[in-house]
């Protein structure tokens, strides 16, 4: 019996708000509460925007989002929490899943809700809908087409081949895929763009 398909939501396609926007605008280092907004295009032109207000100043620092889905006007705030960072240097901030509680670097809008991944059922991201097969010749076909890249990395001014009369670790793993590439015939090539 063949098995039903499920048609999951697919995360990459979705809306969404990332820590590493948020620092790089400037809304977590602000002492102020600041305001702003968010938009996300498609082709060039744009599909849903959103205003944002972040406010680090409290005992409690949040985001807070403020935006329209489907006709109706939601607004609520999102916990953001910081733990030391293990270089010793500075903090690394999440933001504090409303749903799940659980501390996250990205939140994802799936049915009109900011939340972390794991609160939505039936959400996958679009590489885990691939088959194991388009993954494996999707890699091959990668590795093919950056073999100058790897190339021209060990021939670069500064590059260590050896430290203290042994390989290093980089220069190994970039052997190991020039000599993966080379591997591959012209029959396998052939068969891995057919795929």
């Amino acid at each position: 019996m063949a098995k039903f398909p499920t048609f999951p939501t697919i995360l990459d396609n979705t809306q969404k708000i990332a820590i590493s926007d948020l620092k790089r605008y400037g809304y977590l280092k602000s002492s102020i509460p600041k305001m702003g907004s968010l938009k996300w295009s498609c082709r060039g032109e744009e599909t849903a925007s959103i205003v944002i207000f972040v406010n680090m100043n409290l005992d409690i620092p949040y985001l807070e989002v403020d935006y329209q889905f489907r006709q109706e006007h939601r607004k609520y705030k999102i916990e953001l929490v910081s733990i030391p960072s293990n270089l010793g240097r500075g903090e690394v901030w999440y933001f504090l899943c409303p749903a799940t509680k659980k501390r996250c670097r990205v939140l994802y809008c799936v049915d009109g809700d900011f939340l972390h991944r794991k609160a939505f059922t039936n959400c996958m991201y679009e590489r885990q809908t691939e088959s194991k097969k388009t993954r494996k010749g999707m890699k091959a076909l990668r590795d093919i087409f950056n073999k100058d890249k790897l190339t021209s990395q060990i021939f670069s001014p500064y590059f260590k081949t050896h430290y203290k009369d042994k390989p290093t670790k980089r220069y190994l793993k970039i052997l190991e895929k020039l000599e993966k590439v080379n591997l591959i015939s012209l029959e396998e090539m052939e068969r891995l763009l057919i795929l």
